[in-house]
This record gives C-alpha cells, structure tokens and sequence, in this order.
C-alpha cells in the first residue's frame, strides 16, 4: 500500500475504535492531517476494501476496519510506526499488586488491576513453579467427622481442603495420620507428593486405616490440581460492555470461558516469545472471532515462566493495552525475579 492509502486506514481504524461507528469519506475529508478530497478518499476506501482492508455495512454508507486492518495497524505499533500512549503512571496502584508474597496472589491482583484499567477481561496463565515445595501439612480437627487440611508451600502459597468423613475418626488416629504425613511428604515437591501417595507405603497404611481412604483422594486432588497450569480470569463482566452481542450470547461465552479451559492451548504456545497478539481468526476458536488477545510472557532466572494477557473486543485500544501490558508485566517480572 501506498503512503496515503496506510494514512486513511490507520485514521479509519483510530475513529472506529474510538467511535464504534462506521467512518465516511466527508468525515475524513475535513481532517487537516487527509488533507484529499471526499472524492479522492471514496476512491482510496473502495481500494482498500477491494484488498480486504475496509468492510461495508447495509445500514451505513461508512466502512469499518477487518482483521487484517487490525492485523495491519498492530503490525505498525509493534514497530514503532504508530506510538503507544501511556497512561499516566498514577493510575496503576502497584502497592495493591502486593499485599501478599504469594505468586497467584501478586499475578491475581495483577490482572484485577488490569481488567479495571483496561475495560476488558485480563487473563493469567499461572505456571507450574518447578521449585515449589510443601512446607507444612496439617489436618485440623472440628468434630468426629468433619476436618480440614491445611497445606503450606515454600512459594507463601497456602491452601486448605474440608472434608466430611463417612466415618468418624478419633484424635488420636488423626494424630497418627498427621505423623505420618509430615513424616513423609514435607520437603517433597507436587509430583513426589503424587508419587509417595501411590506407593507401597501408603497402600499398606490404607487397608490398616481406612479412614485414609477418604483423606488421601482428596490431597491428591488438590495436589494435581496446583500441580497443573491454570487459567485465571478477572474482568469476565466487562464483556457486557465491549461485546455488544446480546446478554444470552455474552452469558455463554462467560460460562465457556469459566467452564472450558479452552484458551488454555493457546497460551500456552509460543512460551519463549515475549508479545503475542491473536486477532480474530488467528486465535483459532470460532466463538472468539469477533475478539482479540494480547499476552506477554513473565519469567525468571530459575524456570517459573507464565503470561498475563487481554481479552477484547477487535476494536480495543491496542496501543493502551500494549503500554498497561508492558508496565505491569515489568512489575511481575520484577516481583518473581526476587523471590
């Protein structure tokens, strides 16, 4: 494309994200920065959409980018053709990124920041911590069949787990089992606490106590579950705003979202690469071709790796994301780099 044509596109695609409406050629026209004729830019849009660059609606005699303006216009961003604009430094409340040292914490608080900053869904990817360790376990007595597990990690991370027995267990047999779990799993990471509860050991101390039964299921559960990679997501709401599909539509894409780790695959990829940015179609999934993500890769020197990332809206405001992104992700970075 020629320099003019990349001028009215890049100011079609700035009004319509701005706007939400479609943009005409008399709008154009009286923009110094054109500086065409409304004739001269008719022209120029019909190329454009010719190329796949402009799309029509019935109901308006303006034009509207594609995703492969989008796809253009954040091309031009990533190389500095098109500036980022930063929002001012006080609005991000870094102190409430950290009132706690737990990772999920400092990564949840992140991303709650950026889903209220942004407008859009924020999105985690939380890493597997291939130094994480199990610290402390306990299980706390409340009655003859209801207790809970406390787990602490040397990560700061704790978790507890309530349970209702189908039988009911003494203290002194929850003695005994505390004992035992302390004796055999402190110090040991997610994985060799899996593989200690499926050995010889424990499947002999299973049919001696039975009570067992029913407690080690559920540390195992647990375990695997904060052994895994995980999706979080805050800013789910906010897709009423900037989807402007109906509430049933909306209601569903947040039930798939929170029931179906389907982005999962998706950001997982390209886990070396700092900066992704997915655009309709290119996300691969049918239900979010109206959308856009962006992600970047947070990591330190000892292997934790993971992302943060936005969910929007096609029209989002790529420059603005990019610059909250870039900022908070140093945050990160720098958090986890001390730990």
């Amino acid at each position: 494309m020629d320099e003019r044509k990349i001028k009215i596109l890049n100011t079609i695609i700035k009004s319509y994200i701005d706007s939400k409406e479609p943009v005409g050629s008399r709008a154009l026209s009286k923009l110094p920065e054109i500086g065409v004729s409304a004739a001269t830019i008719r022209n120029e849009m019909a190329d454009l959409e010719e190329l796949g660059y402009l799309e029509k609606l019935h109901t308006s005699s303006g034009r509207i980018p594609s995703n492969e303006a989008y796809r253009q216009y954040v091309d031009a961003i990533l190389t500095n053709k098109i500036p980022i604009k930063h929002r001012p430094v006080s609005i991000y409340n870094m102190s409430a990124m950290s009132q706690s040292e737990a990772l999920d914490t400092i990564i949840g608080n992140a991303i709650k920041m950026l889903a209220n900053i942004s407008g859009y869904t924020a999105l985690a990817l939380l890493p597997e911590m291939k130094d994480v360790y199990l610290k402390y376990i306990n299980i706390v007595y409340l009655s003859p069949r209801e207790l809970v597990i406390i787990y602490i990690y040397n990560s700061k991370e704790v978790i507890s787990d309530s349970i209702r027995l189908k039988q009911p267990i003494d203290r002194h047999t929850l003695d005994l089992v505390n004992s035992l779990l302390n004796s055999s799993l402190i110090n040991k990471k997610r994985s060799e606490i899996l593989e200690e509860l499926h050995s010889t050991t424990y499947e002999v101390l299973r049919r001696q106590h039975t009570v067992l039964d029913e407690i080690i299921p559920v540390i195992e559960k647990t375990t695997s579950f904060h052994s895994e990679d995980k999706v979080l997501y805050e800013g789910l709401d906010n897709i009423y705003s900037y989807n402007k599909d109906s509430v049933e539509n909306n209601l569903d894409l947040i039930n798939y979202l929170k029931t179906d780790n389907s982005l999962m695959e998706i950001l997982s990829a390209n886990m070396d690469s700092d900066l992704q940015v997915y655009i309709g179609e290119e996300i691969g999934i049918e239900e979010f071709k109206e959308f856009s993500i962006i992600t970047m890769t947070f990591s330190n020197s000892k292997g934790v790796r993971g992302k943060i990332g936005v969910l929007g809206p096609n029209s989002m405001t790529y420059d603005k994301v990019l610059a909250d992104l870039t900022l908070i992700n140093r945050y990160i970075n720098g958090h986890i780099e001390r730990r």
